[in-house]
Formats: structure tokens, C-alpha cells, sequence
């Protein structure tokens, strides 16, 4: 979860303000808090740039609205479930109490969590079923499409996070990748 010390706002604050927290915030929003940081609205760039299409000025008080919030307790499923609904990029999560404690990034929530576990992969065997073509070339090593097979297991266990996997074969396989 990211910080939110950079990107707090107050109602007082201008739309110069907000667009110079948000560019260097960068999470692409900003967050309107009270005096007890209790969460008021947020604003985007996006919002920013409605509202000077409608005539707004960079000195003007800025803009926000009712934000969509994510309560501590939530799990990272519902998170994932209301951000994707409201097509929201960053939403911010509060406490009981309505403080903010931190921004979820939907980039976050859905990709893979990185797991350590070892993972074997089982590549033997003499390719007796698949001759000719195992004659010359190890099973796992065969095409299917553009890519070998192992190829294509280490990159599925890879896209679930898995980043310990062992095989002889696929110290060869990074090799022959490698050289490609």
C-alpha cells in the first residue's frame, strides 16, 4: 500500500496546488483531507481537466468528489472487485474512523504475489512415443507454436509467480534462450 503524506490536499487548497501534488505524487490522484485527515473527496487530473473545460482556473478552489474507498478490513478480492467496477486505477483505504492510512494500485492488487516456493519440473524420460522427432531433440526441448514446451511451462508457473523452479532442462532452456 503507498503513502499518502505526498498527495494530501485541504478543501482550501487550488487547482495549481492539486495538479502540482498530483504530478509529483506520482499516483495520478490526490486526496482532500479535514484537520483530523478524515478523507473528504480525491482528485484526478482527469477531474482537474473536466473542470477546466468548464471554466475553472488554476486559482480557483479545487474540485473532488465522492471518492470510492476501501475499508481496512476489506480482502485484496473486494478491493480488486470495487476499483474494477468503477474502473478506478487507485483507491484509497480508511480506517473506521475515516482516515485515510494508504492508496491500493490496481496494478498492485492483480499482479502475481511472488512465491518462493521451489517448484520441479519432471522432464525426463527417453521420448520413445514421440520419435522421430525425439530423435535429435529432447521432449521438452520439442516446438509447439514458436516456443519449446518447457518454454512454456516455465513461463506459466513464472505468470503465477512461481520464481524458484529447477530442472536440468531448464538451465538448458535459458541457455538456448539466451543465444536467441
Amino acid at each position: 500500500m503507498n503513502s499518502i503524506s505526498t498527495i494530501k490536499l485541504r478543501t482550501s487548497s487550488t487547482i495549481k496546488e492539486a495538479l502540482e501534488i498530483i504530478d509529483s505524487g506520482a499516483m495520478q490522484i490526490a486526496i482532500v483531507v479535514d484537520a483530523q485527515d478524515r478523507l473528504i473527496g480525491t482528485l484526478t487530473d482527469g477531474d482537474i481537466r473536466r473542470g477546466l473545460l468548464n471554466g475553472l482556473d488554476l486559482i480557483d478552489p479545487i474540485i473532488f468528489r465522492n471518492p470510492t474507498v476501501a475499508k481496512i478490513s476489506d480482502t485484496k478480492e473486494e478491493i480488486l472487485k470495487k476499483a474494477l467496477a468503477k474502473k478506478l486505477h487507485q483507491i484509497p483505504v480508511i480506517d473506521d474512523e475515516n482516515r485515510v492510512i494508504g492508496i491500493k494500485e490496481i496494478e498492485e492488487l492483480v499482479s502475481p504475489t511472488r512465491k518462493p516456493n521451489k517448484v520441479v519440473l519432471m522432464v525426463g524420460g527417453l521420448g520413445t512415443r514421440l520419435r522421430p522427432l525425439t530423435e535429435n531433440t529432447p521432449k521438452p526441448m520439442l516446438m509447439v507454436g514458436n516456443k519449446p514446451i518447457l518454454q512454456t511451462i516455465v513461463e506459466k508457473f513464472a505468470e503465477y509467480g512461481f520464481v524458484n523452479i529447477i530442472s536440468k532442462m531448464a538451465k538448458r532452456l535459458v541457455l538456448i534462450l539466451s543465444m536467441s
